[in-house]
């Protein structure tokens, strides 16, 4: 029974840390160099402003604008689960695989996060399962739920 304590104690703590490791990594800059570095259109993904969103790519935004730490707005609006954002995105040329500096890319966060409806949406426009973070995890190795490791599976299989 201890030995089962352990064990679950183990995992408790694992899924801690890097839950606090996701978030620092996104987190990492000072907060007035959030507003310093981030674009227009990143801000609209972070607060899921659809309408904005369309706007400014509509009027030119660099759809792979990277702001701090090399964070798009794809990852963005993948991190917040904004899914019409998402889609949106890609749709007009938005990279799905762009990776922040520490390899983080939207797939790898909606994942983390069980944003099973993101995943779907990033995997339809062919987001690549196989990148890796610094340390080598991919999306599948941080997935949060078995419907998001099946999808994940799915689409790796050629």
């Amino acid at each position: 029974m201890l030995q089962a304590f352990s064990r679950k104690f183990r995992r408790c703590v694992r899924a801690l840390v890097l839950t606090v490791v996701a978030l620092a990594v996104i987190f990492a800059a000072p907060v007035g160099a959030l507003a310093a570095s981030n674009s227009p259109l990143i801000e609209a993904a972070k607060s899921g402003d659809t309408a904005e969103v369309v706007r400014l790519l509509a009027g030119g935004a660099d759809a792979d604008h990277q702001g701090v730490n090399g964070t798009t707005a794809l990852t963005w609006a993948s991190f917040n689960g904004h899914g019409a954002i998402v889609e949106a995105l890609p749709a007009r040329g938005a990279a799905i695989d762009a990776q922040n500096r520490d390899g983080i890319t939207a797939l790898i966060i909606a994942s983390y996060f069980g944003r099973t409806n993101i995943v779907a949406a990033l995997l339809a426009n062919g987001a690549n399962t196989t990148l890796h973070v610094r340390d080598g995890n991919t999306a599948l190795s941080l997935a949060k739920n078995a419907a998001i490791k099946d999808m994940l599976r799915a689409a790796a299989k050629p």
